[in-house]
C-alpha cells in the first residue's frame, strides 16, 4: 500500500511499519533523466527537425514531410551542454537528498527486520517448549497418530524458524546492496556532472575566443568601410562637386603646393590598399 504526498514522498508499508520515501520511480527524477537523454541526443546526433521535401510519384509530384537530424552550431551545442549540466545538478542534488532518506530507511527497516526475527525466534522457542511439554504430559498416551501430529507441528516450527532466518539474511543483504548501489549511482552522477562541467569550461574558452574573433572581424569590417570611404571620397562627392580628381589635377599643374598634397594623398591611398597601418598611424598622429 502506498500514498503520495505533496512533498514528493510516498508512504509505503512493507511489513509492519509505514515509511515515507522520495519517489525515485517516476516524477521529477524520470523527467530529469529524460531531459538529459534528450540533451545528449541533440549533442551527439543533432536536433530532429521536420522538413518538406518534394518527391515524384506515380500520380505526379507531392510534398512529403521528413524528419532529419541537423547538427548544432557551436553556440547551440554550448547552450545544450549548459542545460544538460543544470539538469545533472538538479538530479545529483535530488539523488543526494533522496539518498539521505533511503539510507535512513535501510537502517530503520533493517532494525525492524532484526526486531521481527528476535520476536519470532522467541515465539518459536516457546512453541518448541510447548510441544516438548505436551509430549511429556501425554506419556503413555502418545499414539503413533499423535506422535505423527506432533512431529508435523515440530517440522512446521522448524521450517518457520528457517524461513525467518533465511528471509532476514536475504533482506539485510538486499538492503546492503541497495544502499551501496544508491551511493555508487549518486557518485557516478557526480562524476558525470564534473566531466561535463570540464567540457563546458573548454567550450567557454573556445566561445570567448570565438567572441574575440567576431569582435575583431567587426572592427576590421568597420575599418575597411572607413578606408573605402577615404578611397572613394571623390566619387561620393562627384554628384555635388563634379569630377574632383580632374579639378585637382588641373590646379596641381598651376600650384606646386597642391602637387605635394596630391602626392601625399596617393601615398596614403597606397598604404591603405597595402594595409601599412603603422605608417598611417604615424601620419595621423603628426596631423593631430
Amino acid at each position: 500500500m502506498s500514498n503520495s504526498n505533496n512533498d514528493g514522498k510516498r508512504e509505503i508499508k512493507i511489513y509492519k511499519k509505514t515509511y515515507r520515501l522520495p519517489m525515485l520511480a517516476g516524477g521529477k527524477l524520470d523527467q530529469l533523466q529524460k531531459q538529459i537523454r534528450q540533451h545528449n541526443e541533440h549533442l551527439t546526433k543533432g536536433r530532429l527537425v521536420v522538413k518538406n521535401k518534394e518527391e515524384s510519384g506515380f500520380f505526379g509530384k507531392k510534398i512529403v514531410k521528413k524528419q532529419i537530424r541537423e547538427p548544432l552550431s557551436f553556440e547551440e551545442s554550448y547552450t545544450e551542454l549548459d542545460r544538460m549540466i543544470r539538469n545533472y545538478d538538479l538530479m545529483v542534488n535530488f539523488l543526494k537528498y533522496s539518498e539521505t532518506d533511503y539510507q535512513r530507511f535501510f537502517r530503520d527497516f533493517a532494525q525492524e527486520v532484526c526486531e521481527v526475527v528476535t520476536e519470532k525466534s522467541n515465539e518459536i522457542l516457546e512453541d518448541e517448549r510447548e510441544i516438548k511439554e505436551f509430549k511429556r504430559r501425554l506419556g503413555n498416551n502418545l499414539t503413533p497418530e499423535r506422535i505423527a501430529g506432533l512431529q508435523s507441528a515440530e517440522q512446521d516450527i522448524f521450517e518457520a524458524a528457517r524461513n525467518y532466518g533465511y528471509g532476514a539474511v536475504l533482506i539485510l543483504k538486499k538492503l546492503d546492496l541497495m544502499s551501496e548501489t544508491l551511493k555508487i549511482i549518486t557518485s557516478e552522477q557526480d562524476k558525470d556532472k564534473e566531466r561535463l562541467a570540464k567540457i563546458l569550461e573548454e567550450m567557454r574558452i573556445d566561445r570567448d575566443i570565438y567572441a574575440l574573433q567576431i569582435k575583431a572581424r567587426r572592427k576590421l569590417a568597420e575599418a575597411e568601410k572607413f578606408a573605402n570611404l577615404a578611397l572613394t571620397l571623390e566619387q561620393r562627392l562627384k554628384p555635388a562637386m563634379g569630377d574632383v580628381q580632374a579639378l585637382l589635377s588641373q590646379i596641381a599643374q598651376a600650384d606646386q603646393k597642391l602637387v605635394k598634397s596630391v602626392s601625399e594623398i596617393q601615398n596614403i591611398a597606397n598604404f591603405i590598399e597595402n594595409g601599412n597601418f603603422a605608417v598611417l598611424k604615424k601620419i595621423v598622429h603628426q596631423r593631430i
